[in-house]
């Protein structure tokens, strides 16, 4: 698969600001205080008729920051089903996060593959460094 970074999504879709966004840290990136993350239901294995529901909820309200991690059991897998279940439109309009618990390169970037795969994308917008506990981890 070909990872892309998120500056180069295909076609963004177009969206005007929320006069409730806020930045994300220095990513540039405007979202709502609001998101939806990995754990809960959609951390559990084989709740799918829940957890799926659940993130076509959340964006139907017009939650656009999505949260998850390979470490979240089955969130990527019911994220991806979501995604595909509202359209290929729908990921362009969600600012995705997700993680890597590996700390070496090659063990990070198999997971990222993973992820991509099980999320049913190729890009994400935000990949960060998952329970870092000590500064060697870096």
């Amino acid at each position: 698969m070909h990872r892309r970074l998120a500056a180069e999504p295909s076609e963004p879709a177009p969206r005007s600001p929320s006069p409730v966004e806020r930045p994300l840290g220095r990513t540039g990136q405007m979202v709502l205080p609001v998101s939806l993350g990995g754990e809960g239901v959609l951390r559990t294995t084989g709740r799918s008729r829940e957890a799926v529901p659940l993130i076509l909820e959340a964006l139907r309200l017009g939650v656009r920051y999505c949260d998850t991690a390979p470490a979240y059991q089955q969130s990527q897998d019911y994220y991806g089903a979501a995604f595909r279940e509202a359209g290929s439109s729908s990921r362009r309009s969600i600012f995705l996060a997700s993680k890597t618990h590996d700390r070496t390169r090659e063990g990070s970037l198999r997971l990222l593959d993973n992820s991509l795969r099980r999320l049913g994308t190729d890009y994400l917008d935000l990949w960060q460094l998952h329970d870092l506990r000590d500064p060697w981890e870096l």
